[in-house]
């Protein structure tokens, strides 16, 4: 009986540090994917895909494996440029890791279930799908969180975003020129671009 806790709290310990472990692991991937705020009115809008990504070539072909409708799509699109992921690879990246981190848990889940006694086969299986399935999830789950973190940022700037837009506006400046300079600004106060996201960054350059 102690045997059986011990090997349980043991598998329970080892399954909590691979979600660490991986966790620490899409928060490092997919900061890597994230522009500089500089960079934004370069980017193209998910019109199309590239082939680079964390994969590189293979990117396309490993995130295509995990279904999804163009309804999902689109949502997940939005919630990428939400969380300021503006890569044009950034879907095909969450969406191969979320892959990768399925793939290779049921892999070795197999190759240990294997190797243990039989009579633990059944539940290292068990396991070993629950985790492929939390580990799945992460990268998703990392965004979202990305996503309310700037949501917020953006809240708590929005009142000084609008005394000095307000401001450069009773100056005379055009809306453009005033936008513009409101978000170059505030880029330097926030660790998030949220004036240049929600604002500039769909209107045009110039007034």
């Amino acid at each position: 009986m102690q045997m059986s806790n011990a090997l349980f709290w043991l598998i329970v310990s080892v399954i909590a540090l691979l979600v660490f472990v991986a966790l620490m692991l899409v928060k490092r991937v997919l900061g890597s994917l994230q522009q500089d705020s500089s960079h934004l009115d370069a980017l193209p809008m998910y019109e199309e895909e590239t082939t680079d990504g964390i994969f590189g070539v293979l990117t396309p072909s490993l995130a295509g494996i995990i279904p999804e409708s163009p309804q999902e799509r689109s949502d997940f699109v939005q919630l990428l440029r939400q969380a300021g992921y503006y890569s044009p690879s950034a879907r095909g990246s969450v969406y191969a890791l979320r892959f990768a981190l399925l793939f290779v848990p049921l892999v070795v889940t197999l190759v240990v279930a294997l190797i243990v006694p039989t009579s633990y086969g059944f539940s290292v299986l068990i396991g070993g799908a629950m985790l492929s399935v939390v580990l799945s999830i992460l990268p998703r789950f990392y965004i979202y969180l990305r996503q309310q973190s700037r949501i917020r940022e953006i809240r708590s700037g929005l009142p000084d975003t609008m005394d000095m837009l307000s401001m450069c506006l009773s100056g005379g400046l055009p809306v453009a020129t005033s936008l513009d300079y409101v978000a170059r600004n505030f880029c330097l106060l926030y660790t998030s671009p949220s004036p240049r996201d929600g604002l500039l960054y769909r209107l045009p350059s110039s007034a």
